[in-house]
């Protein structure tokens, strides 16, 4: 009984998690979408993709990641790459690189 509730228990938390991972990408304009608890999850998963380090748990409310110090509230701001002039000139397959 308890090898099969664990494997059921997973199996329903994959579903929640593709169903849920799925609505946060595809545009739709459904009732759940619009409540606080699913922009909230939204949110939470955006901020995963601005730091891929934080925020695992995308799928249900994110206890986990409040418990593990995972839990970002906001993304770093990124450095802007510089500008072409001052990049390094690209080196051609099999030249050694220059000094």
């Amino acid at each position: 009984p308890i090898l099969i509730g664990g494997v059921l228990a997973t199996l329903a938390g994959l579903q929640l998690f593709n169903s849920l991972h799925l609505r946060y990408h595809l545009p739709s304009d459904t009732w759940f979408q619009r409540t606080w608890f699913f922009r909230y999850l939204k949110q939470h998963h955006r901020l995963h993709h601005g730091d891929t380090g934080r925020n695992f748990n995308v799928a249900f409310f994110p206890i986990a990641d409040f418990c593990l110090g995972t839990m970002a509230k906001s993304v770093p701001a990124i450095a802007a790459p510089a500008p072409s002039a001052e990049r390094a000139p690209l080196q051609e397959a099999g030249t050694p690189p220059a000094p």
